[in-house]
């Protein structure tokens, strides 16, 4: 049993060591190009160990959004008032996000690139599954919080929240491509993300109205 104790434990750390490499590699400018030969080489272990723990690269880049998207959920509502008036919550919510797109490239991008069709496609199906699984907890998140601010006359009852969610993703994805592509140089991040979400939290309080 102690022996057995002992691979288990070295199997786990020799994976988290895997997907440490992972993760630092997408920092590099070429990092679309990282290979299964490069991520081994970073950990410091044969290719082939790599496939004993991850099927593809994909599954590999898979199970670190997975993980990261369980600790980030922890980190996104801890000590927060869930009570609170909506829009107070709100934005105290997307500050943390803001913060978590703003951390680093390597999250932007590990992000970024889970999230595409063509990525979820490729993936074993157990795998898509936990994917779906991680974000379908924050969908129900964002989801409640909405409801509950048409409910109480904060967002417009003729506007249903999936159209919410979206228009606000959509602005949100691009203030981070914006701000990671360089478009804004001058920009003063802490403004331009507070901007940002003003302009967010203010066109879902007003999106049922017909402006020109």
């Amino acid at each position: 049993m102690g022996v057995q104790d002992r691979k288990a434990r070295e199997f786990a750390r020799r994976e988290r060591d895997i997907l440490d490499a992972a993760l630092e590699l997408l920092d590099r400018p070429d990092w679309l190009a990282v290979t299964v030969a490069d991520i081994a080489e970073a950990a410091e272990i044969g290719k082939g160990t790599v496939y004993k723990h991850f099927p593809s690269k994909e599954t590999l880049y898979a199970q670190l959004s997975i993980e990261f998207g369980k600790d980030f959920y922890l980190t996104l509502t801890d000590s927060v008032d869930m009570t609170q008036p909506v829009i107070p919550l709100l934005r105290q919510l997307l500050e943390r996000v803001w913060e978590l797109h703003l951390s680093g490239k390597k999250y932007h991008r590990m992000l970024f690139y889970c999230s595409s069709r063509d990525f979820r496609d490729r993936l074993p199906e157990d795998y898509r599954q936990e994917m779906e699984a991680k974000d379908a907890a924050f969908e129900e998140l964002f989801a409640g919080i909405i409801q509950r601010g048409i409910d109480e006359g904060v967002f417009p009852r003729s506007v249903p929240v999936q159209d919410l969610m979206l228009s606000a993703h959509a602005t949100f994805e691009g203030g981070v491509s914006m701000l990671w592509n360089e478009l804004d140089n001058d920009a003063d991040r802490q403004q331009f993300t507070q901007r940002i979400t003003q302009f967010m939290l203010a066109g879902m309080c007003y999106m049922d109205r017909q402006i020109g």
